[in-house]
């Protein structure tokens, strides 16, 4: 009975000291798997707009400018 209390006292301690290093492992982690997916979304964001910067057309193609006045 008392050895089964103090292997129970035991392993929280030892959970109670290893907690903040378990918690930053997982949270750093999180932090980079976060980061890796905004990088991707930001390339590919680049991406769409660097094609449309390319796929605009030219105003040569498109015609004459026409200013209209009004008339009283």
């Amino acid at each position: 009975m008392l050895k089964s209390i103090f292997i129970f006292l035991a392993l929280i301690f030892l959970l109670r000291k290893l907690t903040p290093w378990i918690l930053r492992f997982f949270v750093g982690r999180l932090f980079r798997k976060v980061q890796a997916q905004q990088n991707q979304q930001q390339q590919k964001q680049n991406k769409t707009n660097a094609n449309q910067k390319k796929t605009k057309t030219s105003s040569e193609t498109l015609g004459e400018y026409i200013d209209y006045e009004e008339i009283d």
